[in-house]
């Protein structure tokens, strides 16, 4: 399912959002892909000029890509599971990962058990924290390594903001819900009650 539902039941609001519809994710992939062309360009001058530039632009993003695309998914969900800690023990967290090819990895996280406003909006921002180490990283590393180091970490902090593009989907949508609403997290569904 894509998009969100809403329907009433009595005095109560159930709503359901899916993942993210195609004017959203349009916007999303949009602006990425000119901030990752813009940052491949950087990099592309930022590397040696010889006859091995070109060649070495694609290894170095295929191999940013395929680590991302394996490590850094991994991570992603991790960083829903760790904003649990802490929290009642009724949240049973689940995690599915799943190769969609070979080299890509992909998942989901579910949850048992109902959560309040707060923790959803935590839960759906945690892997922000890998967006913003990407861009810490790629600052740091850049008083002392090649200059092509920072629009690499740049890139690999937007494709993060990619990777995230449900969870800020979602985030949205609940955002003028309720804040007594309780929220199930079925993995690829939300699902919201609420008293009007």
């Amino acid at each position: 399912m894509k998009g969100m539902e809403i329907r009433n039941r009595g005095v109560y609001r159930w709503a359901r959002i899916g993942s993210a519809d195609g004017q959203f994710t349009f916007i999303i992939l949009s602006f990425s892909i000119i901030l990752i062309i813009g940052l491949t360009y950087i990099m592309f001058q930022s590397l040696p000029e010889n006859e091995w530039r070109i060649i070495t632009l694609f290894i170095i993003y295929g191999l940013i890509g395929v680590i991302y695309m394996n490590l850094g998914v991994w991570l992603h969900e991790q960083l829903h599971y760790f904003s649990f800690w802490g929290l009642h023990k009724k949240h049973q967290v689940k995690i599915t990962y799943f190769r969609k090819y070979i080299l890509v990895l992909g998942g989901h996280y579910s949850v048992l058990g109902p959560m309040t406003n707060k923790v959803m909006k935590r839960v759906l921002l945690c892997p922000l924290v890998l967006v913003i180490f990407c861009i810490l990283i790629g600052y740091i590393g850049s008083f002392f390594l090649p200059i092509w180091w920072l629009p690499l970490l740049l890139t690999l902090a937007v494709i993060g903001l990619v990777d995230m593009t449900t969870d800020i989907y979602w985030y949205m949508k609940i955002q003028n819900i309720s804040d007594k609403a309780k929220y199930w997290d079925k993995g690829r569904e939300l699902h919201i009650v609420w008293k009007e």
